[in-house]
């Protein structure tokens, strides 16, 4: 699924399977541990990425939300989430634990 608001893409793509399967939820102990691997590997994978927040990153992070509320998109458990904004000045993406 994807939404749009002012100029961000916000995409949640289920596993195309052709039986559902549940997901593994983990305990927000275990789900931070996972983001801290996650966070290594870009870091390793990109090292021109930025993992901290600015007041910027937040600031796009609440606007996802707010994208993602309005698209009627409900987020229930930690997942990771792609943020895109394709404005011509800006062309960033951000990869959020949500």
């Amino acid at each position: 699924m994807v939404a749009l608001w002012g100029g961000l893409a916000l995409a949640l793509s289920p596993c195309a399977r052709a039986q559902p399967v549940a997901p593994a939820i983990l305990p927000p102990p275990r789900a931070d541990e996972a983001a801290r691997r996650i966070q290594v590997a870009f870091a390793r994978h990109v090292p021109a990425a930025t993992i901290a927040m600015s007041e910027r990153d937040r600031t796009t992070a609440a606007v996802a939300r707010g994208a993602a509320q309005a698209a009627g998109i409900v987020i229930d458990r930690p997942q990771l989430v792609l943020v895109v904004d394709r404005n011509p000045r800006v062309q960033a993406i951000w990869l959020v634990l949500a």
